[in-house]
């Protein structure tokens, strides 16, 4: 299926081995080994715009309307598109420290608006958001001039996917005591397991058998002890 990404029509969204090569280069930056789970940070990946040529269209900008004309882009995560320049902020607008902080102050503001959405559902904010996040960060004071950057990998997404597994089996502990116990998932979290937790360390056997009694598995509950 073909689109039109940053550079045109005509590339295909998971045949770009330009992006491909990229992505792999800002994982492996300053590491010695990969593993499956760092390759698994690519899953995070716009499906249908090479997140490094977004983060360059904004953060050299020249003027106001070409950071804004990335939000046409198809497909566009403006979470995503969040992480990725809250991370590369410093390397592109370095060494002017007022640049650097013009951009964070925008990007903070346009995070609270995002925080309003997620808890509200207010959606009519979403457009200063997104103005904030592009055309904001973009007039930014005392940009300096042009210079080629090599973005990086957002530190956070590689952090989440690593602990991907974790975070999944402490949400199955939770929602199997939810259900054993009725009551919601928050309940589960912040009242109950605590004392689950405190059976099962001093008496194994009493937490073994109240873990069958809700139907989860003694190692998926270990491993949600571990997280």
């Amino acid at each position: 299926m073909q689109h039109r990404g940053p550079q045109g029509p005509g590339r295909e969204g998971r045949g770009d081995l330009r992006a491909a090569i990229n992505d792999l280069q800002s994982i492996a930056m300053g590491r010695k080994h990969l593993s499956l789970v760092d390759l698994e940070i690519l899953g995070y990946r716009a499906s249908q715009a090479n997140m490094f040529e977004i983060v360059r269209q904004v953060l050299t900008a020249k003027r106001p309307e070409y950071a804004r004309s990335v939000l046409s882009m198809p497909s566009l995560d403006y979470e995503m598109l969040m992480q990725w320049l809250n991370e590369n902020i410093p390397y592109q607008y370095s060494p002017s420290l007022v640049a650097i902080a013009d951009a964070y102050d925008a990007l903070s503001r346009a995070d609270v608006f995002l925080g309003r959405i997620r808890r509200k559902q207010r959606w009519s904010l979403l457009p200063h958001a997104l103005e904030l996040m592009t055309v904001g960060v973009a007039s930014a004071r005392d940009r300096p001039p042009f210079k080629f950057v090599k973005y990086r990998f957002p530190e956070r997404i590689r952090l989440l996917s690593a602990t991907k597994e974790r975070r999944e089996r402490r949400d199955r502990v939770v929602m199997a005591v939810a259900r054993a116990c009725h009551v919601s998932s928050r309940v589960a979290r912040t009242e109950i397991i605590p004392f689950l937790r405190l059976i099962y360390e001093s008496n194994k056997g009493m937490g073994r058998r109240i873990l069958e009694s809700m139907g989860i598995p003694e190692r998926v509950f270990q491993g949600a002890l571990a997280s």
